[in-house]
């Protein structure tokens, strides 16, 4: 195809190079890596094994009662919690033909190893994502299976938080030695989870069957909730006890936030090192009333949850009160 260039000899335009290939490859779309910050760094000492335990310890209460004069003070006592870390591997390759490296319009061995940079950055904040959530997510499902009568075992959407509970200080299976105290939404009595099974074992905390100490009192509808004791708070807007709860006219409010910070405060959780909370909202706050006129609070993007560890709702992470949606 001739170029049309204005002032310019056809002679010479014939001789110019049309459709040019440009000799660059442009990168894709790259999220931001926010979930690393939410981690803390821990000091691993070289030689002493890929596992380690590390323990901290609680505060006193707090005793603002004068003694009796002559009296000593009565002794108290501090918690104490412990969690494990595991060094563990990750890598990922590709490969490269350097023959066909060398004749690409630009270097694939070089655009490779870029992309296994941008590849182990969003490893890294993966890993850092799925815990948080898992763990704020978790004790907490729903039926997916309605049962016709009494049983021992009921079909739910997630296990996450209903494997574990701790035992002696440490994270122990559940078991009919270590069983995980449950309530129900409905007026169904409270019991214990003694084993939970996932349908899956490449996906131990999506869905699965739990096994209680005591069978179901009666028929047990879909949707039905189930609630770990050792569940993170979770507070919706309208104040309903499962996301089925959540109407049209549920809309986050300032006051929902409040409650949220007040709860942080209340558990000495510290801010973000800037000084303030911060509110994670969708991109066109349609879910958040006024999301841009909230004083003292910081407005950003909404999260994706990880498959299989949670539904819409609304919690506190690390001093950031976040909306939560299925991807």
């Amino acid at each position: 195809m001739a170029l049309a260039l204005v002032g310019i000899p056809a002679e010479i335009t014939n001789l110019l190079q049309d459709r040019t290939l440009e000799r660059v490859f442009h990168d894709a779309l790259y999220p931001r890596l926010l979930f690393r910050a939410e981690a803390r760094p821990e000091v691993w000492m070289a030689n002493l094994g890929e596992q380690q335990i590390f323990t901290r310890t609680g505060l006193m209460p707090v005793r603002t009662a004068a003694i009796v004069p002559g009296q000593d003070p009565v002794p108290q006592t501090y918690a104490t919690e412990q969690w494990e870390a595991f060094a563990s591997q990750h890598t990922d390759t590709i490969d490269t033909n350097m023959p066909s490296s060398y004749v690409t319009l630009a270097s694939t061995f070089m655009r490779n190893t870029q992309q296994l940079g941008l590849n182990a950055g969003q490893t890294l904040n993966r890993l850092a994502r799925n815990p948080l959530y898992a763990a704020y997510l978790g004790g907490e499902a729903m039926v997916d299976v309605a049962t016709g009568g009494a049983s021992p075992t009921l079909h739910v959407n997630t296990l996450n938080g209903f494997t574990q509970q701790l035992q002696l200080g440490r994270l122990s299976p559940v078991s009919a030695a270590n069983p995980l105290a449950v309530t129900f939404s409905t007026a169904e009595p409270d019991n214990t989870v003694v084993a939970a099974v996932p349908d899956d074992p490449a996906i131990p905390l999506g869905g699965g069957t739990l096994t209680f100490g005591v069978a179901t009192g009666g028929a047990t509808a879909q949707r039905v909730g189930i609630f770990a004791a050792t569940a993170s708070l979770r507070l919706r807007a309208g104040g309903g006890a499962t996301v089925d709860a959540l109407t049209a006219v549920d809309i986050l409010t300032l006051n929902d936030v409040i409650a949220a910070v007040a709860r942080l405060r209340g558990q000495n959780v510290p801010p973000h090192p800037d000084g303030v909370d911060v509110v994670n909202v969708g991109p066109d706050g349609s879910n958040v009333e006024n999301p841009h006129h909230l004083p003292g609070l910081q407005v950003g993007h909404m999260h994706a949850v990880p498959p299989g560890i949670g539904e819409k709702t609304v919690l506190p992470v690390h001093r950031r009160i976040v909306p939560i949606v299925d991807p």
